[in-house]
C-alpha cells in the first residue's frame, strides 16, 4: 500500500523489499504527512517509482480513493504521465 508506507515514513518499505517477488497486487494512492487515499500527484507519493514496481513485477493495481471525482482525477494524471 503506496500510502500508507509513506505516511509511516518508510517503515514498511525494506521488509516489502525483502519480499519484492512475492508481491503481486498494489494499492496506489498518494498521501501527506497526516492523509492518506489522496489523489495521485497531490501529495509526496513517488508515482513513477510505484508505476514502475508495479510494471516490473506485473503486478495488479487498484487505485484506491475515496471518491469518484478522485478517482476520474488519478486515471487522467496516469493518462497524461503515459501509464496508460
Amino acid at each position: 500500500d503506496t500510502g500508507h508506507d509513506g505516511s509511516s515514513g518508510g517503515v514498511h518499505l525494506p521488509v516489502l523489499m525483502r519480499h519484492a517477488d512475492a508481491i503481486r497486487h498494489m494499492h496506489l494512492h498518494d498521501y501527506t504527512d497526516n492523509r492518506d487515499h489522496l489523489p495521485l500527484r497531490t501529495g509526496n507519493l513517488d508515482l513513477d517509482g510505484a508505476v514502475t514496481f508495479a510494471r516490473e513485477h506485473s503486478l495488479s493495481v487498484v487505485i484506491e480513493v475515496k471518491a469518484l471525482a478522485e478517482l476520474t482525477s488519478s486515471v487522467q494524471t496516469l493518462r497524461e504521465l503515459g501509464y496508460l
